[in-house]
């Protein structure tokens, strides 16, 4: 498994994981409230790009944009409370198709939005905290909230995601967290 190194190294990068520990709520925002996360390679190896923030607007170009400068990388490290479940599903399928790793290191945070982006990985370790929840949009139309719902459902099982996950997504409400 090509993560074991990871997760080996982060036991000698104590200081990284507490600099990975930000602000970041777990409840829902409006678009407009969504910061682009930081993406960036890793200091100790540049085979590993980091996803530092949330999932916005501008997130998943920046996220294709750094793939394309940087491709020896092979790991995508996740700490994010979540954000736009478009920025998600777009940032999921580049892992996919590039066959690229997912970790979530210890005192990280991969939540809501990003919980697609960690599933989308070839292999995955989440040691910090996987969380996900009912998809929370501030809309009218109950349709477009059906056919976001499919697309994650479509998407986690594309990606080999234990039916569990669903459970637990659906039974947890937008503004609470199943970790």
């Amino acid at each position: 498994m090509r993560l074991e190194k990871w997760t080996r190294a982060l036991a000698s990068a104590s200081a990284f994981a507490v600099s990975l520990l930000i602000a970041a709520s777990a409840a829902p925002a409006a678009a407009a409230d969504i910061d682009d996360a930081v993406i960036g390679l890793w200091t100790d190896d540049e085979r590993v790009l980091v996803i530092d923030g949330g999932l916005g607007e501008n997130t998943a170009f920046n996220f294709k944009r750094k793939l394309n400068e940087n491709p020896q990388v092979r790991t995508i490290l996740l700490h994010s409370g979540g954000g736009l479940v478009s920025a998600g599903l777009e940032i999921a399928q580049l892992i996919a198709n590039r066959d690229l790793d997912t970790w979530v290191p210890e005192n990280a945070l991969c939540a809501s939005a990003c919980s697609v982006v960690f599933f989308a990985g070839t292999s995955r370790i989440a040691e910090g905290q996987l969380g996900v929840h009912q998809i929370a949009m501030n809309i009218e139309n109950n349709q477009e909230v059906q056919y976001t719902a499919s697309d994650m459902i479509e998407a986690f099982n594309r990606y080999g995601t234990h039916p569990n996950v669903f459970a637990a997504m659906f039974r947890t409400p937008p503004e609470k967290m199943y970790y």
